[in-house]
């Protein structure tokens, strides 16, 4: 039988390989001829029989690391989620457990494959890719792949959908269906201001300067030491704030029973509002108000639901 590789020497003195149907030629990335040799029999080896191949290499993996053979996807999720501040760790763990990881989650790592990773990719939109990319780098940061499953060049790029703030006309007819005052007064503030809805339900007395006619307060996700938000109040704003009851280092409790309730009513209530009434614009992904806004016909969509 006739061999797979053959074995030649350049002039610089380094050893290569050579596919003797194909010709196609290969560096083995070392001067010693005795070394050379057994990295070309392993590959002669390894082309006859495959299976006592992959078998050969799960031994080696196992005395070097006896988990990485049976380690799952679900021990890096597991790993993922202990990074970060805790809220990015609950965040985290929640999205873990969607079911789109379902198909790779008790997929041992060393016998996933590019395959593996595509499907899911395909199969779900740029969340899962993107978390799934993350995983991918983490194991193999921490030494649990002996090697990428995915090239940074094959990894899909993700395309992001563009978005925009919601017109003046959407805000009225959103405001216009809601009878309860206070989730009313709490959509004005969110329109008004372009918070956050967390940042916008923790607004305290103490964030109004009303002498010089500014609002502060601190991006709950950027934290505490962070450089503070600072709005001029205008007309609008003034006499909204000025209706609010007045409140000490407590949060809205209206505003705080719609963060409570389930994502898709959260949407609904809070996921049209953006302050762009003058002109709609994009908004960026490292904007702040990004949380606040949709297309106009999810908004309308929305809308008749509320109703």
């Amino acid at each position: 039988m006739q061999l797979k590789y053959r074995l030649f020497r350049r002039r610089n003195g380094i050893f290569y390989w050579q596919a003797n149907d194909s010709r196609k030629q290969g560096t083995l990335r070392t001067g010693d001829r005795h070394e050379a040799e057994r990295l070309l029999n392993a590959m002669n080896e390894s082309h006859r029989q495959p299976i006592l191949n992959l078998n050969l290499a799960r031994a080696y993996l196992a005395a070097h690391d006896p988990k990485m053979s049976e380690r799952t996807w679900q021990a890096v999720m597991n790993e993922m989620a202990r990074h970060g501040i805790p809220s990015t760790q609950l965040r985290c763990a929640r999205g873990f457990r969607s079911k789109a990881y379902d198909p790779i989650r008790d997929k041992p790592l060393v016998q996933t494959n590019a395959d593996d990773l595509l499907a899911t990719i395909h199969a779900n939109g740029n969340c899962v890719a993107h978390y799934l990319r993350r995983l991918h780098n983490l194991a193999l940061d921490l030494g649990w792949l002996p090697w990428p499953i995915l090239a940074k060049r094959a990894w899909p790029k993700i395309r992001s959908q563009s978005k925009r703030a919601i017109t003046a006309e959407e805000h009225a007819a959103v405001i216009a269906s809601e009878k309860n005052p206070e989730r009313r007064g709490y959509y004005e503030l969110l329109y008004e201001t372009g918070a956050s809805q967390t940042d916008a339900a923790n607004l305290a007395a103490e964030n109004i300067d009303w002498q010089n006619g500014i609002l502060v307060y601190h991006r709950k996700k950027l934290g505490p030491n962070s450089e503070p938000a600072r709005l001029t109040i205008e007309r609008k704003l003034r006499t909204l704030l000025q209706s609010l009851p007045l409140i000490t280092a407590q949060p809205n409790f209206a505003a705080d029973a719609v963060l409570r309730q389930s994502p898709a009513s959260a949407c609904i209530h809070t996921g049209t509002l953006g302050r762009s009434a003058r002109k709609p614009v994009d908004i960026h992904n490292d904007s702040p108000k990004k949380h606040l806004v949709a297309t106009a016909a999810l908004c309308m969509k929305l809308m008749r639901r509320v109703r």
